[in-house]
């Protein structure tokens, strides 16, 4: 009787959960029947990203796709540019709405918003990046983030702003607006103005009775 030659033997891949290959950490494997090994992975960057197990140890695949996204923007520019300090912002533009994995693509590249041509393509002469330091220098204030005046349009030269965080907080989509007899203004900037804290106001209105206004201007 012929002696039957034993077949490949099947590679434990649940002793790699805990592992990092690359930017990307092994969290957990799934076996798919007829399929290959699924793993569930972390990115340095903070995304999670799903593939074939052998993806990823075998190095094709590096990351979420942060790191292929950033490659050919730097690969864009003279020696120097990507140490300026405005570059990881104008990076952030492109993760937001060009990258799937991004946290932040559904609120962003997910929603259609884009970034202009300018600042994404450039010209034949001069880089895209450059032209966003053309556009959005000097930095009025140290902390300043660039913020959208249209939450709904895209990153150009004529919807982008530097902005403090009340600025910003009242441009986005969910939050509480006030509005008073004379002017409209997001909550957080009316809990500033009276230097009261938003929990304060709202306890005074309940336990009192009384208007925002005046729950705001009691000492």
């Amino acid at each position: 009787m012929e002696k039957r030659e034993a077949g490949p033997k099947k590679r434990n891949y649940e002793s790699l959960i805990g592992l990092k290959f690359n930017s990307l950490t092994i969290n957990s494997v799934e076996r798919i029947y007829g399929k290959r090994t699924i793993a569930n992975c972390s990115c340095q960057c903070g995304n999670a990203w799903q593939g074939a197990i052998e993806w990823v140890i075998s190095g094709n695949t590096k990351s979420c796709g942060c790191q292929k996204i950033e490659s050919l923007l730097r690969s864009r520019f003279k020696h120097g540019l990507t140490k300026h300090p405005l570059y990881p912002r104008w990076l952030g533009l492109m993760k937001r709405c060009y990258n799937k994995n991004s946290k932040s693509y559904a609120n962003y590249g997910g929603r259609g918003i884009k970034v202009c041509d300018r600042w994404l393509n450039g010209t034949e002469s001069r880089h895209p990046f450059l032209m966003f330091l053309d556009d959005m220098l000097p930095v009025p204030f140290d902390g300043a983030s660039i913020d959208r005046i249209d939450n709904n349009k895209d990153y150009s030269p004529e919807n982008c702003r530097w902005a403090d965080q009340f600025q910003q907080s009242g441009n986005r989509r969910n939050v509480a607006w006030v509005h008073l007899p004379d002017e409209s203004m997001p909550l957080a900037v009316f809990c500033k103005k009276f230097n009261k804290h938003r929990s304060t106001i709202i306890r005074r209105m309940k336990r009192l009775g009384i208007s925002l206004t005046e729950a705001a201007t009691l000492p």
